[in-house]
C-alpha cells in the first residue's frame, strides 16, 4: 500500500504546486481554470495508472510459482492455487513439472 500513499502524495503535491503558481502568476481566470483542470486530470491519471500497475502485479503469478520446498503454489498455466504436492493442476489438468519446449 506504500505505492498508493506515494501516488496520493504526488497528486496532492501537484495540486499544491499548481495552486501556488497560479496564485502568483498574472494570468486570466479562464486560463487559471484550464490549468486547474489539467492538474486535476494529471492527478487522476497518476492515481489510475498506479492503481492499474498495482493490480496487474498483485494478481500476477510471475515469480509466485514455487515455494521454498520447490513445489508449485500456483499453476503456471492457469494461475489456480495448488494445494500440496500435486503434479497436475486440478483446474486445467496440465502437468506443472513437465518442461515445455
Amino acid at each position: 500500500m506504500l505505492i498508493f500513499d506515494i501516488c496520493i502524495l504526488g497528486a496532492i503535491t501537484l495540486q499544491l504546486l499548481v495552486f501556488i503558481l497560479v496564485r502568483y502568476l498574472p494570468i486570466s481566470s479562464d486560463s487559471m481554470s484550464r490549468i486547474y483542470m489539467a492538474a486535476r486530470l494529471c492527478s487522476l491519471a497518476l492515481i489510475l495508472g498506479v492503481s492499474f500497475y498495482w493490480l496487474k502485479h498483485h494478481f500476477s503469478t510471475e515469480g509466485r510459482y514455487l515455494n521454498q520446498d520447490g513445489y508449485y503454489e500456483v499453476c503456471p498455466y492457469c494461475g489456480a492455487n495448488v494445494q500440496g504436492r500435486e503434479r497436475n493442476c486440478r483446474i486445467c489438468g496440465q502437468n506443472m513439472y513437465e518442461k515445455n519446449t
